[in-house]
């Protein structure tokens, strides 16, 4: 699905429809008002068409309305219940809440606008019960939030001793983070769950020092100080040179933007 679909975008307009209750679009209730659409070489993108109802108007309107369920579409329903994606749709949500959801950012865009409309006396209402919705909203998202929220941690001693040139870090992290980095270098985990993610990382001979954070999609720093653990290895450090080699490439592919040069570790005793 990854090499497909840009989840996060998928997830940022599902999570986007369900946080102002626009029930009547796809992957909520009705199904429809949605394009998707595959710019050349991007994976496959989703563009909102027509909302209607949001904001407390329409049946889906309250402001408890649920996050999960009344999906349309089960492939949709699959998605956000897998937790590696899921954690998309969570951060979506947290960055709905900590930005255009609160109202110091909201209510001076509605208010400029009503103000405009007073002037040129066009036919308007005044926004404070948008206001009141959103504020409630946000709070019951939030409450949302807070039953899948988890800190930054990571699953080793100050110190570890192996005989390998590498070692599984595991630990867990917020929804919204993106990226472990580890010493400023940023690694895509593997997602266990919802929370808890692992990463393997090349340890160079003797005395590692690796100083683990957590970014969000942006590159920012989330959650607690970083976290500082020393691994020793007594592993011989084999070069890469001669033992990373060109496995296979693909030159002048038929098909545009699929070439490719794979490489391949021949080494039985290290990781690179």
């Amino acid at each position: 699905v990854p090499a497909t679909v840009d989840l996060r975008e998928w997830m940022r307009v599902l999570a986007l429809e369900r946080a102002f209750s626009n029930y009547d679009s796809y992957g909520f209730q009705r199904g429809k008002n949605m394009y998707a659409y595959m710019p050349s070489n991007r994976l496959w993108q989703l563009l909102i068409w027509d909302v209607d109802f949001s904001f407390g108007l329409g049946s889906a309107g309250q402001t408890t309305n649920a996050l999960f369920g009344n999906e349309n579409d089960a492939v949709i329903a699959r998605l956000k219940n897998y937790p590696p994606f899921q954690r998309l749709f969570w951060a979506s949500l947290k960055e709905l809440v900590d930005g255009p959801f609160t109202v110091e950012k909201a209510e001076p865009q509605m208010l400029m606008r009503f103000d405009a409309l007073v002037a040129n006396n066009a036919a308007n209402q005044h926004p404070a019960s948008v206001s009141t919705w959103l504020r409630d909203r946000r709070t019951f998202i939030l409450s949302q939030l807070a039953d899948v929220a988890s800190p930054l941690s990571v699953d080793l001693p100050a110190q570890v001793n192996t005989n390998a040139n590498y070692l599984a870090v595991t630990g867990t992290a917020p929804v919204e983070a993106d990226r472990i980095t580890v010493n400023g270098v940023g690694w895509a985990p593997e997602w266990l769950s919802l929370n808890q993610w692992r990463i393997y990382l090349p340890l160079a001979e003797g005395t590692n020092a690796l100083r683990i954070h957590a970014v969000d999609a942006r590159g920012d720093p989330i959650g607690a100080a970083p976290m500082d653990r020393v691994v020793v290895t007594s592993a011989s450090s084999e070069p890469a040179a001669g033992r990373v080699v060109i496995n296979e490439i693909m030159y002048q592919s038929p098909a545009a933007g699929a070439a490719y040069v794979e490489l391949h570790n021949t080494s039985g005793a290290t990781w690179y």
